[in-house]
């Protein structure tokens, strides 16, 4: 049985609360937008938003202007004064189902179509141990960018330990998002409701240490000003937590989650030690099965997606004392947390086996081996043309679990895709004026998606293996002329010819880091001239084939 030692270091918070919500506060702020759907205080659900009955509008959920305890992840309450105006002058129209919703005056509502496409990189997670989980908690509070779902609390390191890693399992989580919108308040001209500004009100210049830990108990620690709002399919699986395999990309691939199709017959040993435990939805009425049915009642009962920017409540404060009382307080609190979280997660990895690292080739060779001699054609081979059995310029490819090729087609600017012992291949993307000479490009089976080098547009698009018609430019003005490729968490890597460097980016990044040269054109160590194909392997380290200095480079992670 493992036990844990280490107990959080507050004080109790007094027994009758002064922050406590009366019912007054109760009524006016209930309901508002939670990490699963419409809710009230101590987390009772709630289904719909308030309908305007002077109109033929419902008043838009409150998702934003919400407080929150970073130390755990749990929504407090609206604490920013949010006023409609008058029916019908600021709406937003719900494209699943039509209906018009008054918005309020504080907030700026916008498209989540490029936030909801940035989550979706990072769909599927995969954590091996109680480290990978707290890293992956921690991280997403240290981008700004806190997730939803499972991943919206803190999580009690024994319970995963006894659900899954004690078993030898992981926890595999995919979580598919439908964004409906992002809601953004200017947090310089933010006005608190009447109930926050009389909580703070409570506050002393005099450091009270029950006082201020029982306003974060209450009240939490930040109050959200950005935030997109919508649903989401989540789902949980159970998969070897020590494999052969060590791309999580790789091994996510082969899991069974209900939006995938078939799975490749390379995963079979996988797919056999692998199941799904558990599927939900979050916003809207849960209770529908059909997916298109259920996203017609997202709009009157949403889920918080993800947080994309907060601030903390001393920001609000103007009295000095009270201010370095809040920010003393937060930091003690968070300080503890993240230590007792981290001992926590090292206390149950310590009772974990350790897996056993595989060789970077599996595969035995025979030392006396001998190669064909002739090689046979798997793609092309009927002379330049546009014909489905024709390539033309073939740039970059990429090659899939299922021996499936991917070929970039410089001359007839598209993405074909050719099936092993296929006569004739397929266009996935481009090919009607969408992409001029694309030069490389790398396949996401977890994410269902390919990125391309653009080059000719001097951009990086992701197109959709679903969709074949249409891209989306996550990229623009970069010399991408031959050089993509993604690492196990998901991180492009591009090398651009016109600044001499190779950049990481995130997904939503709009500069990316340098990880390789952007030290000027040049021979030094330090410089790359013309850098176009790039590798990056299980270290981070940075492998460029520097053209023009006739050399290959390696930039070890953090190298300047």
């Amino acid at each position: 049985m493992l036990s844990f030692c280490v107990q959080y270091a507050f004080l109790s918070p007094n027994v009758t609360s002064v922050f406590q919500f009366t019912e007054e506060a109760r009524a006016a702020l209930c309901p508002f937008v939670g990490t699963t759907g419409m809710r009230c205080f101590d987390g009772r659900p709630t289904r719909t938003s308030g309908r305007n009955f002077e109109s033929d509008f419902m008043r838009l959920p409150r998702g934003v202007g919400i407080s929150i305890d970073r130390s755990s992840g749990r929504l407090m309450a609206p604490a920013v004064q949010l006023t409609y105006p008058s029916a019908g002058s600021r709406t937003w129209t719900d494209g699943h189902t039509g209906a018009i919703f008054d918005l309020f005056n504080e907030a700026t509502l916008g498209p989540a179509n490029r936030v909801a496409a940035a989550y979706d990189t990072a769909r599927v997670q995969i954590f091996h141990n109680a480290s990978h989980l707290n890293a992956a908690w921690r991280q997403t509070f240290a981008d700004g960018k806190v997730r939803g779902g499972e991943l919206a609390r803190r999580p009690e390191m024994f319970e995963y330990y006894e659900n899954y890693f004690n078993h030898e399992e992981a926890l595999a989580l995919s979580q598919r998002v439908i964004g409906l919108y992002t809601l953004t308040i200017n947090a310089s001209a933010v006005q608190l409701n009447e109930f926050a500004l009389h909580a703070l009100s409570h506050l002393t210049a005099t450091f009270d240490s029950d006082l201020y830990e029982d306003f974060i108990n209450t009240w939490g620690t930040h109050i959200i000003t950005r935030s997109l709002v919508g649903g989401m399919i989540e789902e949980r699986a159970k998969v070897p937590r020590c494999s052969r395999i060590f791309d999580n990309a790789r091994l996510a691939h082969c899991i069974p989650f209900s939006d995938r199709g078939p799975i490749s017959s390379n995963c079979t040993y996988y797919t056999d030690q692998m199941r799904l435990i558990s599927k939900r939805r979050l916003g809207g009425d849960v209770e529908i099965d059909n997916d298109n049915e259920w996203k017609r009642t997202l709009a009157t009962g949403p889920a918080l997606l993800q947080i994309l920017e907060m601030v903390p409540w001393y920001d609000f404060i103007t009295d000095k004392a009270v201010k370095q009382n809040l920010i003393t307080i937060m930091r003690y609190r968070q300080t503890n947390f993240d230590f007792s979280q981290a001992e926590s997660a090292r206390l149950v990895d310590s009772r974990l086996q350790p897996c056993i690292s595989a060789p970077l080739c599996s595969a035995h060779v025979n030392a006396n081996s001998i190669w064909k001699t002739n090689g046979i054609t798997v793609a092309g081979g009927n002379g330049p043309g546009g014909g489905m059995n024709q390539l033309n310029g073939a740039h970059g490819l990429f090659l899939d679990n299922d021996q499936t090729l991917y070929i970039a087609e410089w001359e007839n600017h598209r993405i074909v895709e050719w099936k092993i012992g296929a006569a004739c291949g397929r266009i996935v993307a481009g090919g009607n004026g969408q992409l001029k000479n694309p030069a490389d490009l790398i396949v996401d089976k977890a994410r269902d998606s390919i990125f391309i080098c653009d080059s000719g547009n001097k951009r990086v698009v992701r197109w959709s293996l679903r969709n074949v018609n249409n891209g989306e430019t996550i990229i623009a003005g970069i010399g991408c002329n031959g050089g993509v490729t993604m690492d196990e968490q998901g991180f492009l890597y591009i090398s651009d010819e016109e600044r001499h460097e190779v950049r990481r980016w995130q997904a939503g990044e709009t500069q990316g880091i340098v990880v390789a040269g952007g030290n000027g054109v040049g021979n030094r160590l330090d410089q790359l001239n013309i850098p176009r194909r790039v590798f990056v392997d299980r270290d981070h380290s940075v492998y460029v084939s520097d053209m023009n200095n006739n050399r290959v480079m390696k930039w070890t992670k953090g190298a300047k």
